[in-house]
């Protein structure tokens, strides 16, 4: 069976580079910030083959192109 929506495990990962996207570049306080849980940041764009800077430079719709890709590519994480 398939489902056109991802996992909430995915979801999660999604919105917390998505913040982390939004903080980095907006305000400089938050930007502060950001660059201080920059390494967690790395290591769950490590799961959807991004970096950090790529997580910056692209645009919202393709890193959300990039993570369902790798989803539907390696199938349903379970951990």
């Amino acid at each position: 069976m398939y489902c056109w929506c991802l996992p909430v495990s995915v979801l999660i990962h999604q919105s917390r580079l998505l913040f982390w996207k939004c903080a980095s570049l907006d305000n400089p306080v938050l930007r502060t910030l950001a660059l201080c849980c920059r390494d967690a940041v790395g290591a769950v764009c490590d799961l959807y083959k991004l970096t950090t800077h790529d997580l910056v430079v692209l645009p919202v719709y393709i890193v959300k192109q990039i993570i369902w890709d790798c989803f539907s590519e390696e199938g349903p994480y379970l951990g």
